[in-house]
């Protein structure tokens, strides 16, 4: 089972580039996470920790994770701001996500998509601002080991509201759509 844990560590490194640079245990990454990953100039930021193992009856009904995809469409999108790059932005700080873009007028309300099963822990159609909402989901893996996705730079539509916090989400599911950074979150 460790050989399979260090592959989909591995595999979230290599698909996604983690944005938090280390592997945060306990009850407080998601929120050091959702501190840690803010702003960014493009329209999507995903972010994968994972923490030691912790297994809860509410993690149990989400179900395990089973497969990995990426939360847009990659043919229709294209990375925009790397994981880990100096930003002028944030004021010469490392940018901690992964931002992709569609185009303008393209990708605005398209859907974003859980990568993984898991369940709502925070959810906001304002948490970032100007910059949109936010959600993340934590994910349980066969070992049950914890996993945390981070989704940014969010909006709700009429159609595509964000899910509601402590509902389980299957992968694949619509958790937003695409927001504009540039346009005030409200």
């Amino acid at each position: 089972m460790k050989r399979w844990l260090r592959s989909l560590k591995q595999l979230l490194l290599q698909r996604f580039d983690v944005a938090c640079p280390v592997w945060w245990p306990g009850k407080a990454a998601a929120d050091r996470c959702r501190r840690a990953v803010r702003g960014g100039s493009a329209f999507i930021a995903v972010a994968f920790l994972l923490s030691g193992a912790l297994r809860t009856a509410a993690q149990a009904q989400c179900g395990v994770v089973d497969r990995i995809d990426f939360p847009v469409d990659t043919a229709a999108f294209q990375r925009v701001q790397d994981y880990g790059v100096p930003s002028v932005r944030h004021h010469g700080r490392y940018h901690t996500g992964e931002d992709w873009y569609g185009g303008r007028g393209s990708s605005l309300g398209q859907p974003v998509r859980a990568a993984a099963a898991g369940r709502v822990t925070f959810t906001s159609a304002t948490a970032w601002g100007r910059d949109g909402g936010v959600v993340i989901l934590e994910h349980r893996l066969p070992d049950d080991t914890i996993a945390y996705s981070v989704y940014g730079h969010l909006m709700e539509t009429p159609e595509i509201p964000l899910p509601a916090a402590l509902s389980c989400v299957p992968a694949g599911a619509v958790i937003g759509a695409v927001g504009d950074a540039s346009r005030k979150a409200g």
